[in-house]
């Protein structure tokens, strides 16, 4: 039995549950040849956990790769446990898997990230947009202009960072509109 585990999002990997009744043991990738002690059981007639290590370099990934018909019909459990791995190599391993757990974090699509590509790189009318399409979504006027404020600090701009950081506070304190001293900002491209 062969189980894939891909990513980091600690929420999805809390409810994976894996049999704690197996006596768990680790292969290196630098001694790959080694699971094939594991596929059967031992002379109690007990099966494995098998954690599969920095199988990477070429000589492992060709013994894994090999091995992968008899670690699939084996009753010992195989992990594989990656934060990432090539799309090619998880389609491959997946055909062979009997489980495979998709913790990676997934990509916001809706980022202030955007929002700072466009200002920085001063295209008024896509700034515009994306500012009003993250108004729309819901993101918090304070995440847009921490991260407006992150960019002009890099780039070393004083002038604008403060504007940012005025209407931060001003926002705050409700004396000021923090969203069209953004806008002003913008427009000003």
């Amino acid at each position: 039995m062969l189980i894939i585990i891909i990513g980091d999002d600690k929420n999805k990997r809390d409810k994976i549950k894996l049999s704690d009744s197996l006596m768990s043991v680790s292969v290196e990738g630098e001694n790959m040849g080694a699971i094939s002690q594991y596929l059967s059981p031992d002379l109690f007639g007990n099966y494995y956990k098998v954690r599969i290590n920095n199988w990477n370099n070429e000589d492992a990934k060709k013994t894994l790769y090999s091995l992968l018909p008899e670690i699939q019909k084996s009753k010992s459990i195989f992990i594989i446990d990656e934060g990432e791995m090539l799309d090619a190599t998880l389609k491959k391993l997946s055909q062979s898997a009997d489980k495979v757990y998709d913790c990676r974090v997934e990509q916001v699509k809706d980022s202030a990230f955007k929002l700072l590509d466009y200002v920085l790189a001063k295209k008024k009318k896509e700034s515009w947009l994306e500012y009003m399409r993250l108004l729309r979504s819901g993101e918090p006027i304070e995440s847009i202009i921490g991260v407006l404020n992150y960019g002009y600090n890099k780039r070393r701009d004083v002038e604008k960072s403060f504007i940012l950081l005025k209407a931060f506070a001003d926002g705050h304190d409700s004396k000021g509109n923090a969203e069209h001293e953004v806008e002003k900002l913008i427009l000003k491209l």
